[in-house]
């Protein structure tokens, strides 16, 4: 009997596993000027002059960096990484914030600050920015 309620359970969990399709990530499918506009716009809700964002473009990075600031006299550039997975178009847009954030600071205290204050316009920024404070924003 144990055996038989075993492979019953053995079978039920093998199916159930191959049975649930897999995740797909999202790739966002922007033009570079989308993508600017929406940066643009994510900069507004925040508060900022959208005129010091001067281009966003997805290219190729080290698999290790998601996003990079390249601060200019007349503004900024943003760099998105194309082969990142992005697990949902939230976690892109938590990338797009971080970087609209290093656009506008200068210190990694205050962009924690600037995080803080984004994350009470997108919630779904909160568990980012202690993740980000451990790893790669230290307030030491």
């Amino acid at each position: 009997m144990k055996f038989k309620s075993f492979l019953i359970i053995l079978i039920i969990t093998i199916s159930s596993a191959y049975a649930m399709p897999p995740h797909e990530y999202y790739k966002p499918e922007l033009t570079n000027e989308e993508l600017l506009e929406r940066c643009k716009c994510y900069a507004r809700m925040l508060g900022y002059d959208d005129s010091k964002i001067k281009g966003v473009y997805i290219v190729t990075l080290p698999n290790n960096i998601l996003g990079r600031t390249c601060p200019k006299e007349d503004g900024s550039v943003i760099l998105i990484n194309r082969n990142v997975e992005w697990w949902n178009n939230f976690d892109f847009d938590e990338n797009i914030v971080h970087e609209i954030c290093h656009v506008y600071t200068n210190t990694d205290l205050e962009w924690h600050i600037a995080m803080v204050r984004a994350s009470t316009i997108f919630h779904f920024l909160k568990v980012e920015i202690l993740k980000d404070e451990a790893t790669d924003h230290p307030l030491n």
